[in-house]
């Protein structure tokens, strides 16, 4: 710890008189020249080395500047964290049945009750005359239209509960009022702060030990580019990995699928029906020959929970009808090469770290929807067609992430918000297609598992 100037004096005068006793430290030449004028040049300076010192020690963040914070981020290419601005869904609305359609413009603002917070709508929304009953809130008992509106600043300010924004600030005509009706859909954040941005660095240079799990992911990341999500499964989860190993191991699921095509040619040596694919994870198989002649066969993926979806899957295909000996069998099919090029990147380096590293694909877990969909009493066939259609398209629309939860109030506020004209919208079913209590509930996923629909279960009701 740096001395105070006061500790500098007192130890150079214990220190001349230590030397020589006859020395006066008091007054005098001595004094004058050292005693005196060295303490204030010493205390600066090992001030300075103090601070050095922290600079190169775990202490950094405390003691640099923002100067210095922002040239170690530069002199790495790591960019400072920038402010978000804060998103939420604003409803403009009339209490009687338009006359004329009304056009709500992009960047029109609005503000909390004493306009101290400004937000202005990212998009152009009409509410329409021909259509006015798509638009009719039965709860609020008024016509309202749902734009998504942006702060105009940075900040944390901006993150207010829903019903805090009511007032319109542009010219707007022919409009009753308005008011948020979702919290923070995207939260407002100011800059990233000296301490966040120091840890994004750390964790930069944490990532690139791959000896630990992150450092694995950001390789696999910077390196497979097509990969949506990644997740490991340690060797002592017991109930993931299932593997029999003799040495530290690891099983990488990851999300992605750029397919490459193969073919295997085999020249049958006994009568057989069963074909290991040499290639893998195998996605689909797209055709078989016998001696040039298409054959109906069926593909069995290996999903079993020891290695299926991998590299050392057992895929197969199975001929309907059994082949003689020295016949051809040309067999053209397609494979996950995501998958096969995350695993390239581990044989290199497997025996450093003894480590063995399994990539794997996605296991998909099936969920069931049942939806009940009001629309407006006018609607035409056609209309009921296309809500149909539309509710369809929303409900495909699942997370593309692994460890997820999917809630059913969500997937209803995602119904009502994304499809035009849904007056209600009720869940009869919202659970897993295998492991479900109850028909509705929250939907969970393992580490190494995805949503996909049940297209069987799934039940789309549209009543006018």
């Amino acid at each position: 710890m740096a001395r105070s100037k006061e500790e500098i004096q007192k130890n150079v005068i214990e220190t001349i008189r230590e030397n020589d006793p006859t020395i006066d430290v008091e007054k005098g030449p001595v004094y004058d020249v050292v005693v005196r004028p060295f303490p204030n040049e010493l205390e600066v300076s090992e001030e300075e080395m103090e601070r050095i010192a922290n600079l190169l020690s775990v202490n950094f963040v405390k003691v640099s500047t923002t100067e210095e914070v922002n040239a170690l981020g530069n002199n790495f290419k790591i960019p400072r964290g920038e402010g978000q601005r804060e998103q939420h869904i604003q409803a403009f609305y009339v209490f009687t049945r338009p006359i004329r359609d009304i056009v709500i413009p992009e960047g029109t603002q609005v503000s909390n009750s004493d306009n101290s917070l400004v937000y202005e709508t990212i998009e152009e929304a009409t509410l329409t005359t021909e259509n006015a009953e798509a638009f009719f809130n039965s709860a609020a008992n008024r016509y309202q239209i749902e734009v998504t509106v942006e702060a105009i600043a940075e900040g944390e300010d901006y993150n207010l509960p829903k019903g805090r924004v009511i007032n319109i600030v542009s010219n707007l005509d022919n409009m009753d009022g308005t008011i948020s009706i979702t919290d923070s859909i995207v939260e407002g954040s100011g800059d990233q702060s000296d301490t966040d941005y120091v840890e994004t660095i750390e964790g930069k240079f944490l990532g690139l030990d791959r000896g630990q799990t992150a450092g694995i992911e950001d390789y696999i990341r910077e390196n497979v580019t097509d990969l949506l999500d990644i997740s490991v499964v340690q060797a002592n989860d017991r109930s993931l990995f299932r593997r029999t190993i003799d040495k530290p191991a690891l099983d990488i699921y990851v999300i992605g699928s750029r397919e490459s095509q193969k073919t295997d040619t085999i020249i049958t040596e006994q009568v057989t029906s069963e074909f290991i694919l040499q290639n893998k994870p195998v996605v689909s198989v797209e055709s078989v020959t016998v001696d040039s002649s298409p054959v109906e066969f069926e593909f069995i993926q290996d999903l079993s929970p020891e290695v299926g979806k991998s590299g050392q899957s057992n895929d197969k295909v199975i001929l309907i009808n059994p082949v003689n000996v020295n016949r051809v069998v040309s067999i053209k099919y397609n494979i996950n090469q995501s998958v096969v090029d995350a695993q390239s990147l581990f044989s290199e380096y497997d025996s450093p770290y003894g480590t063995d590293i399994l990539v794997r694909e996605a296991f998909e877990k099936e969920v069931t929807f049942k939806v009940r969909a009001k629309i407006v009493s006018t609607s035409s066939e056609a209309d009921k067609i296309q809500a149909e259609a539309d509710i369809r398209e929303v409900l495909y629309d699942l997370p593309k992430e692994f460890h997820v939860k999917i809630f059913p109030e969500d997937t209803k506020n995602k119904l009502q918000e994304e499809v035009v004209g849904l007056m209600d919208v009720h869940l009869i079913k919202h659970q897993s297609s295998i492991d479900n209590k109850f028909d509705v509930e929250v939907i969970s996923f393992d580490l190494n598992e995805i949503p996909v629909i049940d297209e069987d279960s799934l039940k789309i009701i549209i009543t006018v």
